[in-house]
């Protein structure tokens, strides 16, 4: 009796992540600005997508900081507004300076307690009076661009 096997098909090529296709400066031959990530999901073994396409960005420089909050994996729930609170003294001078701030994810909790956060780090930097003038700056930044927000709600 006669078995037919099939030949073992090569992987199927993967799509380069986008951040990898991002521009990196305004201008051939401009430097690059500082790019930040913050990433949050429960639990690094369970839904943290594209760990090593973003690990190895930071690693080769093209992303400056990458900071992941993990909200199941310790005996605290961390998440990525109590990250941006902590760096808030670094992220207030990138701001100072024009950073733009994409915030991806869920709309029903996730983003008000970032858009909190931000408007909070704004006052702390001198770039608003209070977090309620923060919240007003991050509404004028959304309506010019420099503040987008991608959300979905379940």
């Amino acid at each position: 009796m006669a078995t037919h096997s099939t030949p073992a098909r090569p992987p199927l090529p993967r799509p380069p992540h986008p951040l990898a296709r991002a521009p990196q400066a305004a201008a051939p031959g401009a430097p690059a600005g500082e790019a930040w990530l913050y990433f949050g999901c429960r639990a690094p073994g369970e839904d943290y997508l594209y760990r090593d396409d973003l690990e190895a960005f930071a690693a080769d420089g093209t992303l400056t900081q990458l900071r992941v909050a993990f909200s199941r994996a310790g005996a605290a729930k961390q998440y990525v507004q109590h990250l941006v609170a902590a760096d808030a003294a670094r992220l207030g001078p990138l701001l100072a300076a024009g950073a733009r701030v994409y915030v991806c994810g869920d709309g029903a909790r996730m983003a008000k307690d970032v858009h909190a956060c931000l408007a909070g780090v704004l006052a702390q930097a001198g770039l608003a009076a209070d977090e309620a003038a923060g919240a007003a700056t991050l509404a004028e930044w959304a309506r010019s661009g420099r503040y987008v927000r991608d959300l979905w709600a379940a």
